[in-house]
């Protein structure tokens, strides 16, 4: 039996955006164990969703707990989340880029049909984290971090947040360093934790990672791995 002290728990909350059917989805959550656990990983439910994640694990509290996301409305899901998880097949790259602006305009006014804009956005940012502060309060969460913020939401966290982040896990690795956001991190005394090495690797097999490596008589992998260690990131390889 491993003691308790000797493991390192993380889990995440929010990553879900709130919607219109929230309430009928609440009503369908009695009879559907899937529909329960999407709203458990949505806005709003960060509290109930650490609490199940506690239970599920059987232990009294969590090492780091994370919100999964920033994203809070339907538009920021689809302008976010549906780019970064399909945009690395060809043929959603090779969409002309003349269509970003009406489908980013078509999409900010479904979400003002929703009833949904940035001050709204804004609001479920800041309720998911002073919902990790408390939980930390409680004594559940040993730290509290964020997962996928960028340059301007670390900002926007100056008008809301009691305490700053103690992570930051997102997505960097050479091909892809979010503008500002490790000096900011730096900065802040915030922990970056990155993921997409693989990412690098598959989008770029013969190119200046695979040169180095060669050079160094390395992997592409050890050399992916190497560069984000030398950037003090603690990294994800995947």
């Amino acid at each position: 039996r491993v003691p308790r002290e000797r493991l390192y728990l993380v889990t995440k909350v929010g990553f879900w955006p709130r919607t219109p059917l929230d309430a009928l989805l609440r009503r369908a959550s009695r009879y559907s164990r899937r529909v329960a656990n999407f709203l458990a990983a949505s806005k709003g439910s960060e509290e109930a969703s650490l609490d199940a994640a506690l239970d599920e694990l059987g232990v009294d509290y969590v090492d780091l707990c994370l919100v999964h996301s920033p994203i809070a409305t339907v538009a920021e899901f689809i302008l976010a989340y549906l780019p970064h998880r399909f945009g690395r097949f060809d043929p959603v790259r090779a969409l002309p880029r003349a269509f970003a602006g009406p489908v980013r305009g078509a999409l900010r006014f479904l979400d003002g049909l929703l009833g949904a804009d940035a001050a709204t956005a804004r609001l479920e940012r800041s309720r998911a984290w002073k919902a990790l502060e408390a939980a930390k309060r409680r004594g559940v969460c040993k730290a509290i971090g964020v997962s996928n913020y960028e340059l301007p939401l670390l900002k926007e966290m100056d008008s809301y947040a009691s305490e700053w982040p103690s992570v930051n896990e997102l997505e960097v690795h050479p091909r892809y360093q979010p503008g500002g956001v490790l000096a900011f991190c730096r900065e802040r005394g915030i922990h970056v934790i990155g993921y997409g090495n693989g990412v690098a690797l598959k989008h770029d097999p013969g190119g200046v990672v695979a040169k180095i490596a060669a050079r160094a008589g390395r992997s592409p992998a050890q050399v992916l791995l190497r560069w984000a260690v030398q950037q003090g990131i603690t990294v994800l390889p995947r």
